[in-house]
């Protein structure tokens, strides 16, 4: 009996663990793959993994008529389980990652009720990427009816939907109702149906406490629908769509338009139609209904308009008490196309104008390849025609030439010349690329254009391999804004700020001269600055700092410039903010406070203990890393970079003695040496001095420590004192280290 036990424990042992899915944990760095139709199913039926993350691994088709297929009563993720219509979503959100991988599903086939689509309800934080649902068939007796989603809350970027979807409310060709979430690089190009609130797109964009976001989407299927039918999107309240455009048909009875039915408190940026118009009452080219604060900046409608109530691009609402004030600025329609010379707002052009690119660069759009700057977010087609966006340009067409590169990461774009680094600007195709220095640039008198904007983040690196830009002409700032992604480093800047909003990282760079802006180094911190300084003088209004005017993560970095503003001055950062050993001149910047770091004189600014004992990394030491971040004058000069050409730049009085210290170890045979002294206008005052560091009593023996030269001011002029680090008796062999100052005696 016990051998029988014996061998059943054995074999309890040896049972095989099944894996969940295709594959993976559900984990960031192992997500579940989903490879059939089956792991699909199961996902759907699985609520307690709504948290993980999952991949597509291969393109699964849903067709009802193959083996272990259905037709779908409701959502197959996510979906909501209360039947009664007219009633608020029941059951478990999505709220993690599905990265479709550029894979397909197709033929999902869904009659259902509300929130009803591939996904039923998307949460706030969750991401949904990159799936790819081809000719769906959709059906929802109630609202929130979407090919991909029903009701979502959080990120859709990079999807596609093809087929047919139709619903009663809140209906769009890839989602339902976009209420929180953010919609990007999407594109839909089903046939969508339904009653109030259908687009192409999305059904509704934000709402009246929410805020939706829509960038770079298009749609091309025809849309049908009774009120609030738009080409892309159906209702865009409080929200906002940027470079997007529509071409199918719309057709509707109330507030129907070729982009948008109704753009209420909603924004509309670089965006247009070319789809034809139909219906009753509000019937716009772009937009049905811009009442209630509606706004429209930059963009177009060539659509062809029709019915008892219809403008060319915008139409407004006529019933007392719903108008409110919109804005329509530089937008144009085309008067022959439309069939409507009439407009709430923008300018009304002839088919031969609207094709002319200087119509629109005469109201400030930028288009590529022409002399209105570098931004180039419109171009003209080849051939000619009405203007279309930048995301439908052919890769590299009308792109700047720089002095190499291609522009990755490993081969980032070179920039000689300040005519090169002003080819930049905000050009939305260049915004994730990388950059490196090859020169200092000095940008006196050129106009210059600073890199990325509130709309175009920049977001890739940019490296200053340790040159210099100088004098940013027409502007502040090198940066506008950086975005999350941005690595900004080893390059500083004279006489302006390094960025005006900071999102990203900034490390090993400086500015100095005059700034009239909040920081030193940069406005507005949500990101990190780490081994900065900024020795510019800086004058604000509010939130006003030597080194950042507001918050963020600030580490190992010092200012010295003087400091004034109104409210929120601080000598380091005006508010906000995570110092850590951090400084800043109390003496020269006028301020005694500051809402992080900590003040310090002249003498303790100059004076290397200062920062060695906060743990920076300097050249010569290895208590605090070898990375050999700092460098210092002893003295003399405030901190600088290790790239920076000169390790410092000091004035001094006619007959004044100063000292250079240096990191020494003669026990290794080298001694530091003054070279290059012909002419000098100071001279060494004995010989140089050797103290060893502290090491215990009695000093230990072959310890490092410092070596003192003592020099005098004995002529006025300007000169480089250079000394060098080598053994005397090794001719012919390249110094260790050397050591430069700039030395100025009026």
């Amino acid at each position: 009996m016990r051998a029988l036990l014996l061998t059943l424990t054995t074999c309890l042992f040896v049972l095989p663990a099944y894996a969940k899915y295709s594959g993976g944990t559900g984990e960031p760095n192992d997500p579940y793959q989903i490879a059939t139709a089956a792991d699909l199913i199961a996902l759907g039926e699985t609520p307690e993994d709504y948290d993980k993350r999952f991949i597509l691994t291969a393109d699964i088709d849903l067709d009802p008529n193959l083996p272990g297929r259905k037709v779908f009563d409701r959502a197959v993720i996510a979906a909501d389980t209360n039947d009664a219509p007219s009633s608020w979503f029941e059951g478990t959100a999505f709220n993690c990652v599905f990265d479709g991988n550029g894979h397909t599903i197709s033929h999902l086939t869904i009659i259902g009720g509300s929130f009803v689509g591939l996904f039923g309800y998307v949460e706030l934080e969750a991401e949904v990427k990159n799936v790819r649902v081809v000719d769906v068939n959709i059906t929802g007796t109630g609202s929130y009816v979407g090919g991909l989603i029903g009701w979502n809350d959080g990120s859709v970027t990079d999807c596609r939907s093809t087929g047919a979807v139709s619903g009663a409310g809140g209906v769009g060709g890839l989602v339902g109702e976009n209420w929180y979430g953010s919609i990007d690089w999407c594109y839909s190009s089903a046939s969508v149906s339904g009653e109030g609130g259908v687009g192409g797109l999305a059904g509704g964009n934000g709402g009246i406490d929410a805020l939706g976001l829509m960038v770079g989407c298009c749609s091309t299927g025809s849309v049908s629908g009774k009120n609030y039918v738009g080409g892309l999107v159906g209702i865009n309240s409080n929200a906002e769509i940027g470079m997007s455009y529509s071409t199918g048909s719309v057709t509707g009875e109330l507030s129907v338009g070729g982009l948008v039915g109704d753009n209420g408190y909603g924004t509309i940026v670089m965006s247009y139609s070319t789809g034809s118009v139909t219906g009753e009452y509000t019937v716009g080219g772009l937009v049905g209904d811009n009442s209630g604060y509606g706004s429209i900046v930059m963009s177009y409608s060539v659509s062809s308009v029709s019915g008892y109530d219809v403008a060319g691009l915008a139409n407004f609402t006529k019933d007392p008490g719903m108008e409110g004030p919109s804005q329509v600025d530089s937008s144009f329609w085309d008067i022959e196309t439309s069939g409507s010379t009439w407009s709430y707002g923008g300018a009304g052009k002839t088919t031969a104008e609207m094709m002319d690119p200087n119509t629109f660069m005469a109201a400030g759009w930028d288009l590529v390849g022409q002399p209105d700057g570098p931004h180039d977010i419109w171009a003209q087609p080849e051939g000619g025609g009405y203007p279309i966006g930048w995301w439908q340009l052919p890769a590299g067409f009308g792109l700047p030439e720089f002095s190499g590169g291609t522009g990755e990461a490993n081969d980032p774009y070179l920039i000689a010349t300040g005519e090169e680094l002003n080819s930049i600007g905000h050009n939305p195709r260049l915004m994730a690329c990388h950059f490196a220095l090859a020169n200092d640039l000095d940008l006196v008198g050129l106009g210059f254009y600073p890199i990325g904007s509130r709309d175009f983040l920049y977001v890739g690196v940019f490296d200053g391999k340790g040159h210099t830009i100088s004098h940013l002409t027409g502007s502040d700032c090198l940066f506008v804004q950086l975005g999350r992604g941005a690595h900004v480093r080893n390059v500083g800047v004279v006489d302006g700020g390094l960025a005006h909003w900071n999102s990203g990282s900034i490390a090993a760079c400086y500015s100095t001269g005059s700034v009239y802006s909040d920081g030193g180094l940069v406005n507005w911190n949500e990101g990190s600055i780490a081994a900065c300084y900024s020795t510019a003088s800086v004058s604000g209004d509010n939130f006003v700092g030597g080194l950042v005017g507001y918050g963020g993560d600030i580490t190992a970095c010092y200012s010295a410039g003087a400091v004034s503003g109104r409210e929120y001055v601080g000598g380091l950062i005006g508010s906000g903010g995570d110092v850590t050993v951090s400084f800043w001149n109390t003496q020269t910047s006028g301020q005694t406070t500051s809402a992080g770091g900590t003040g310090k004189t002249t003498a303790e600014m100059q004076t290397a203990k200062t920062f060695l004992d906060a743990g920076w990394d300097f050249v010569g030491e290895t208590a605090n890393g070898t990375e050999d971040i700092w460098k210092i004058a002893e003295g003399l000069d405030y901190p600088r970079l290790w790239w920076e050409p000169y390790d410092g730049r000091v004035t001094v009085v006619l007959g004044q003695i100063f000292a250079v210290t240096l990191e020494s170890n003669p026990s290794t045979g080298y001694r530091w040496e003054w070279v290059d002294h012909q002419d000098s206008i100071v001279e060494q005052m004995g010989q140089a001095q050797f103290k060893p560091r502290e090491t215990g009593d009695p000093p230990l023996v072959g310890a490092g420590g410092w070596e003192s030269f003592n020099l005098k001011a004995v002529n006025q002029g300007q000169m480089t004192l250079r000394l060098v680090y080598r053994r005397l008796w090794e001719e012919g062999v390249e110094p260790l280290k050397t050591f430069s100052l700039q030395v100025a005696v009026p």
